[in-house]
């Protein structure tokens, strides 16, 4: 947490502590949910920490505000203390951590910053108001260049990454240490909830707000939440409040509802934003006979994994496996979605079939999306899952096309062409000028497309010109009379 010293200078401490006995001491109060503070000391426990820094917090701006929403809220006197830890994968002389020769910058694991509310019946309430940690990796010794390097896990993709700045120190001696990674927030349940952890994560995790950090406050304001008022609102976030958020951000939301439109498998239509380094908001629910309504939960998903070896991709078509589609979507070899959960914590793994919505009963007791909220740039005008749809359909027509206009068999055209065989497809939201760069880059650098690689690329580059690769070969392009969308995004399938 940047723009905020310490109270006091403090050493470093080696983590031969147990990890037990330091969550105990920083978590006070009524607030039973630990688990996202123990997530982030096991991550740190993987990651092989070897100190940390605990330091009691001067009030900034943010924590000020913190303050006083609560104190609008109990209506009378909120004491608030904040701590921050951080982590470093070395353990250098504990006084020596303002040298960056003897604590390099590189060696920073994470951090994060608990805040316990006093409140004025003088009950208390911890809960992480932020944190930032690298992504899943090991610290290991590099021998050849004498240095600490990060190894990160091989199949996790984690696409909402950004660079954040931290603070350690009085204001006296301080220092400021960079530091990549996802954001995690967790509410409080009193001036916010999972909505408000769930946009946090989300929009301070992409890179395409860099210079943004939302914070509580800031959502409340926007969606003119008033904790003052004698006739005080549900705390809870409307879908229409969160795109309120979005657009006063600069960005724009799509969405769709699962329980209105079943025809779309939820992580089909969220991949192509998650691989644009896009974030998603999920809402989940599961119906609780006992209370007699559906509870209702928001997470925010950061990335995913990939494992090449799944059988399902192939299985699921020559077995056909309802829905059968037209060609199999990369989302296929994804088993797990990398998520930000302000009830468990960040970079966990949640299994796609988990919260898909196999039946869709008026009381559905089981964990299932009701709907995605995907948060991209302004100017995207069509929803990947769309445009993999439609691309898909463009891309048969033109290959079919090709085939019957060349004088001599193409072998990769053939094996594009088998009717026994479906396309491979990878969607990414693409602006036009983005589309061509990587469009020309391809074409002017042929060893990126083996000749015996058969890759079908579709994009508009003059008017009425799309483009049809074989290798390093443009064997096609349709006839004029054809009619394409004006703008991307684009799409590339291959087999």
């Amino acid at each position: 947490m940047q723009d905020v010293f310490s109270e006091e200078f403090c050493k470093l401490e080696t983590t031969e502590r147990s990890f037990f006995d330091l969550i105990d001491d920083l978590w006070l109060g009524e607030n039973p949910n630990k688990a996202p503070l123990h997530r982030i000391f096991s991550l740190m426990r993987k990651m092989k920490a070897k100190s940390y820094l605990l330091e009691p917090l001067l009030l900034n701006t943010e924590l000020i505000e913190e303050k006083e929403m609560a104190e609008e809220l109990c209506e009378g006197k909120v004491d608030l203390k904040a701590r921050r830890i951080t982590f470093f994968c070395s353990f250098p002389q504990d006084d020596k951590w303002k040298d960056s020769d003897i604590l390099p910058d590189e060696h920073l694991l994470g951090y994060a910053v608990v805040i316990t509310l006093i409140l004025p019946n003088r009950k208390c309430y911890s809960y992480v108001l932020e944190s930032v940690l690298r992504p899943p990796s090991v610290a290991v010794w590099d021998k050849q260049n004498k240095q600490q390097v990060f190894e990160p896990i091989t199949n996790y993709y984690i696409h909402n990454v950004r660079e954040f700045k931290t603070m350690i120190g009085t204001s006296e001696q301080s220092r400021i240490i960079p530091i990549s990674g996802s954001f995690f927030s967790q509410q409080n349940g009193l001036t916010s909830v999972c909505a408000h952890a769930s946009i946090r994560m989300a929009i301070n995790s992409s890179s395409m707000f860099q210079n943004i950090k939302i914070t509580n406050k800031r959502i409340n304001t926007i969606v003119n939440m008033d904790f003052s008022s004698s006739t005080r609102r549900p705390l809870g976030l409307t879908l229409n409040e969160i795109e309120m958020v979005v657009k006063e951000l600069g960005g724009r939301i799509i969405s769709v509802e699962f329980e209105k439109d079943t025809s779309v498998e939820y992580d089909h239509f969220i991949y192509p934003i998650i691989e644009s380094g896009y974030p998603v908001i999920l809402a989940v629910a599961r119906y609780d006979f006992k209370k007699r309504r559906e509870s209702v939960h928001a997470i925010a998903i950061l990335g995913h994994t990939i494992n090449s070896d799944r059988w399902g991709p192939e299985a699921r078509q020559g077995y056909r496996y309802f829905p059968v589609m037209d060609y199999i979507p990369t989302i296929e070899w994804v088993d797990h979605l990398i998520i930000g959960d302000d009830n468990y914590g960040i970079y966990g793994t949640l299994p796609n079939d988990m919260i898909r919505n196999f039946i869709v009963p008026t009381k559905n007791p089981n964990l299932h999306v009701i709907y995605a909220i995907g948060i991209v740039p302004q100017d995207v005008i069509l929803s990947g899952y769309q445009a993999e749809i439609f691309a898909t359909k463009i891309a048969q027509k033109i290959i079919k096309s090709a085939q019957s206009q060349l004088s001599s068999p193409e072998k990769w055209l053939e094996r594009m062409y088998d009717p026994n065989s479906k396309f491979t497809c990878r969607t990414l939201l693409k602006s036009n000028l983005e589309y061509l760069k990587e469009l020309d880059t391809l074409l002017s650098h042929s060893v990126s497309i083996p000749i015996d690689m058969g890759v079908a690329t579709l994009g508009r580059r003059k008017k009425g010109a799309f483009t049809l690769l074989l290798g390093s070969k443009k064997v096609f392009s349709p006839p004029k009379h054809w009619i394409f969308p004006t703008k991307g995004p684009y799409i590339t399938v291959h087999r």
